[in-house]
């Protein structure tokens, strides 16, 4: 029996008391407890995010909506000692998976990292109209506007600026809650059952809950208790017409990133493909936002040896040369919580590729005396979502070694660009350091030079890059664009209000 098998048993020993448990109180006193606990009127702060996880609570509602008892009368009501008792037990579950389970500490650190981080992020509304941006506007009969029509029912226009009312609404306030007749100014402006479709899709009654989430495969107690919360899909509980919502956080995380997750799960590979090239004007917005100059594919595809790999862009200098290649990706559950390093590897093959890529790119504008021999080379995979990875170091040497030292053999067995120098950022953190770079003056070759610097520190490693840009986590700023892109937003549903 494995190290994993172990502590899958012993998770599911303790799993079984827990579930037991759970099954003398009224289901619905428990979630709503949840709930409370997850809405305290307050900001987290850290302290009491250790002491009381979230994630645990967000666990808590997913096993009592599967594994609760609906139907007995012997069943009582559900107080603060029972609460104490549960989440004890919860803990000891939790506690099980251990980093023996995973084949280094790295994998271990990052599947509890992607559990927990982004309790520690501000959400600025700004976010969200990234989605705006990207998806707002596309012709009727865009591939992506006509599937997310008939997944959803409505536009995807319309559930963009529904979505942005309701992010407001609760920004503004510390009310968990939502009454439809919030939305009453709004329903002439859309046609006839707008509304409820719309709230249909981000809510779940508590019966629909239960059907849902006990139809979800499971892949073990110690999987379950790392996971992304599935109720990240519907991150509001209907009881007539409120909407009462989980976890603030969870609503923002949903409705930032709601659009590419439908449009992607529809169908992965075909989203894949349409969606590239917006997602590189994208990125081709934001370089140029910063006033760096740039080289785009075609043209390296012009100045390198003819069929030879490319990336999308590269800002070329005395002083360095970074290449940047976008991968309009994110890693499913799979890749996020990989225990082993062969599992992380195969999910982040897409990353890997850029890799492969960047040294081929690297190796023959040193070749054509495009850059000098002893330019310094630097390598941004930017992604949609955070992959996670770290630095390109602690990505080498804990899972990739093998395969991105093949791609070196094929230039000489030599790194024709230092892993040190590689560093994968997900949209989030292009905007934040294209952000910086224009505001503070910064180089990006200086900026990268740094962040190397800041790597080789001991203990000063992160999963996400944006972390070397000062003040991101107290005072993160966005560029223009995004804040432009909110007033736009606003606008349009205050257009919307006018009467015709």
């Amino acid at each position: 029996m494995t190290s994993v098998e172990r502590k899958e048993a012993d998770a599911y020993r303790i799993f079984k008391t827990l579930r037991n448990r759970l099954r003398k109180f009224r289901p619905e006193e428990v979630i709503r407890y949840c709930i409370r606990q997850l809405n305290p009127g307050q900001s987290f702060e850290w302290a009491q995010v250790g002491q009381r996880p979230p994630w645990l609570f967000l666990l808590l509602i997913k096993w009592t909506a599967v594994y609760g008892d609906f139907l007995s009368p012997a069943r009582r009501t559900f107080g603060e000692r029972d609460a104490q008792e549960v989440l004890a037990t919860l803990f000891e579950v939790w506690g099980q998976d251990l980093p023996s389970c995973y084949d280094n500490e790295y994998l271990f650190f990052r599947a509890r990292f992607q559990q927990q981080y982004w309790w520690q992020e501000l959400f600025l509304v700004s976010d969200m109209s990234r989605q705006f941006i990207l998806f707002f506007d596309l012709e009727p009969e865009h591939q992506f506007s006509s599937t997310f029509r008939e997944i959803h029912g409505i536009d995807l226009n319309t559930f963009l600026e529904l979505s942005f009312a309701l992010m407001t609404r609760f920004a503004a306030s510390r009310s968990a809650t939502v009454d439809e007749r919030f939305f009453t100014n709004l329903v002439p402006a859309y046609p006839a059952g707008t509304i409820p479709a719309f709230l249909s899709i981000v809510s779940r009654d508590l019966e629909s809950l239960v059907c849902e989430l006990s139809a979800m495969p499971t892949y073990g107690i110690l999987h379950e208790t790392i996971e992304p919360t599935p109720l990240v899909r519907f991150p509001l509980l209907r009881d007539g017409n409120l909407y009462q919502c989980y976890l603030i956080h969870l609503l923002f995380r949903t409705v930032q990133n709601f659009v590419y997750d439908a449009l992607r799960a529809a169908d992965a590979s075909a989203f894949t493909n349409k969606f590239g090239p917006i997602f590189e004007h994208y990125l081709e917005r934001g370089l140029s936002y910063a006033g760096l100059g740039y080289m785009t594919e075609s043209e390296l595809v012009v100045t390198l040896p003819h069929g030879s790999k490319v990336v999308d862009y590269a800002i070329l200098s005395e002083e360095a040369a970074v290449l940047i290649d976008a991968k309009a990706i994110q890693l499913t559950d799979p890749g996020m919580l990989a225990r082993t390093s062969a599992t992380l590897t195969a999910r982040a093959s897409t990353a890997l590729k850029a890799v492969d890529q960047g040294f081929t790119v690297s190796a023959n504008l040193k070749a054509g005396g495009s850059i000098a021999a002893t330019c310094p080379v630097f390598l941004l995979v930017v992604t949609y979502k955070d992959l996670l990875l770290g630095s390109g170091r602690e990505f080498y040497e804990n899972a990739a070694k093998e395969i991105i030292d093949g791609f070196a053999a094929k230039h000489g067995d030599s790194h024709p660009i230092p892993v040190d120098h590689i560093f994968f950022l997900s949209i989030n953190d292009f905007d934040l350091l294209m952000e910086h770079l224009k505001s503070s003056g910064t180089g990006l070759a200086d900026f990268l030079h740094k962040a190397v610097q800041d790597n080789a520190e001991v203990g000063s490693g992160s999963f996400v890059f944006r972390t070397h840009i000062p003040g991101v986590l107290s005072n993160p700023k966005f560029p223009e664009y995004l804040h432009a892109g909110f007033e736009d937003s606003g606008q349009r549903l205050r257009t919307r209000l006018l009467p015709p």
